[in-house]
C-alpha cells in the first residue's frame, strides 16, 4: 500500500485493511487490501476520501466550427478529483476512426490536437486517456461539423469590342489550403434573355461564358454558380460589356 504525504494516512498491514478516521462530513472508512491490489488514498479539497486509481472525465472542445478547407484544432482536458494531482499519461485522438494522434498530457492534464482540412459534414472525434498510477483510463467524444466553404472567384473584365465580333467572359474559381477545386456549373443570361448553362472546367478551374454577336451598345450579363458538395452557390452576379459601332 502507498500513502500520500498526508497526516490522515495511517500505517496498515498490506494483507489486512486500513482504516481512516472520520471527519465531520465523513464517517470512518475501512479499505481491504490484497497482495494484488494495493491502494493509494487521498482526501480531496472537500475532505472526501478518494481511492486511487480514481475515475477521470475527458472533455473535448472545438476551437471553432470550421468551413471546408480550414485547419481545425480540438482541446482535450482530462479532469481527476478536485484538489488532486493533474492526470499524467497520454491522450490519443482519432477522427472517424482514422489514424490516431497520441500526445502526453501537459502539467494540467490538457492537450491540443490539430487536424488538416476535413470533408464537409459531421465527424466523430474520440479522445482516449491512457490512465496513470492515480487515475483510471477514460474516453470522451465530440461531433465536429464542417460547413461548406464560400466560393471565391474572379471575373476577367471584357474590353469593348466592335459590332460583328464575338467575345467571352471568363470566371476563374479559386481555392485555398488543401481544398479540392470547385465543380458544378454556371448559368448566365444576356440582357435577361434565355439562360445558358456551361460547366466549370478544371486546369484551369473556370467557366467560359460565350457571347454571340451583339448589337452596338451596353449589355448586361447576369450569372450564377450552382455550387457543389464543398462550395456554396453564388447568385445574382452581373457584368457589363460594351459593343462599339463598327
Amino acid at each position: 500500500v502507498s500513502y500520500p504525504a498526508d497526516p490522515n494516512a495511517v500505517p496498515a498491514d498490506p494483507l489486512g485493511s486500513v482504516t481512516f478516521a472520520g471527519t465531520p462530513s465523513n464517517p470512518p472508512t475501512t479499505i481491504q487490501l490484497t497482495t494484488h491490489f494495493a491502494r493509494t488514498v487521498f482526501l480531496d479539497n472537500q475532505n472526501n476520501l478518494v481511492q486511487a486509481p480514481s475515475t477521470t472525465t475527458v472533455t473535448l472542445d472545438a476551437n471553432s466550427n470550421p468551413a471546408y478547407g480550414q485547419q481545425q484544432s480540438v482541446d482535450v482536458a482530462v479532469a481527476g478529483y478536485a484538489g488532486g494531482p493533474a492526470p499524467g499519461g497520454s491522450i490519443t485522438v482519432t477522427v472517424d476512426g482514422g489514424n490516431p494522434q497520441t500526445r502526453p498530457t501537459n502539467v494540467n492534464g490538457f492537450q491540443t490536437f490539430g487536424f488538416g482540412s476535413l470533408s464537409v459534414g459531421s465527424h466523430n472525434v474520440v479522445a482516449s486517456y491512457s490512465g496513470d498510477n492515480n487515475y483510471l483510463p477514460s474516453t470522451g467524444n465530440l461531433t465536429l461539423t464542417v460547413s461548406m466553404a464560400n466560393t471565391l472567384f474572379q471575373v476577367n473584365p471584357v474590353p469593348p469590342y466592335n459590332y460583328g465580333m464575338t467575345s467571352a467572359v471568363y470566371i476563374t474559381f479559386q481555392t485555398s489550403g488543401n481544398q479540392v477545386p470547385p465543380t458544378g456549373s454556371v448559368t448566365y443570361q444576356i440582357d435577361n434573355g434565355s439562360p445558358t448553362t456551361v460547366p466549370v472546367t478544371s486546369n484551369p478551374t473556370q467557366a467560359v461564358l460565350q457571347l454571340p454577336v451583339l448589337n452596338a451598345g451596353t449589355h448586361t450579363i447576369t450569372w450564377s454558380y450552382s455550387g457543389d458538395g464543398n462550395f456554396n452557390a453564388v447568385g445574382n452576379q452581373s457584368i457589363q460589356v460594351n459593343v462599339n459601332q463598327s
